[in-house]
């Protein structure tokens, strides 16, 4: 990206093509995949997104190799969330430290099963959910400050 082109509104973190930027894409959002190359660049910076998304799985070596980005990254990261940008992480699909690049410490636990979503109607995002129940492959048993 040079510093002619418009910043997109989300930056999808993930290390390979996803079909969920093409379903983001497809929903009317303007996304940009960032790779874990382009998170290293030392001109990289998250200033102009609205939105940061780490797609599910990123947890799993065998299925993404993002994790490593996302802790060596972990400083942009908290300063785009300080800044007061949204930052929305998926399921990790392992329960190692798959989240101590975060901001705020958590700890997560792997327990897959389907549970109900609310929309907010008047909100863009909202065409993102296309059911009222969805699968769920854990949730955060503690949240701490900072981490």
């Amino acid at each position: 990206m040079t510093n002619n082109e418009p910043k997109r509104e989300i930056a999808l973190l993930w290390d390979k093509d996803t079909p969920f930027m093409q379903h983001l894409t497809d929903k009317g959002f303007d996304c940009e995949l960032i790779t874990p190359n382009l998170l290293f660049a030392p001109f990289f910076s998250f200033t102009g997104y609205k939105l940061v998304i780490v797609p599910a799985g990123f947890g799993d070596e065998l299925y993404s190799g993002i994790l490593k980005g996302l802790r060596a990254s972990s400083v942009l990261i908290k300063d785009f969330v300080k800044a007061g940008g949204v930052l929305l992480v998926s399921g990790a699909l392992s329960n190692k430290d798959a989240y101590n690049w975060l901001p705020v410490k958590i700890e997560y636990v792997m327990e897959k099963g389907r549970v109900r979503t609310e929309v907010v109607k008047d909100n863009k995002a909202a065409g993102i959910v296309e059911k009222e129940e969805c699968m769920c492959d854990g949730y955060f048993e503690e949240a701490g400050t900072e981490g």
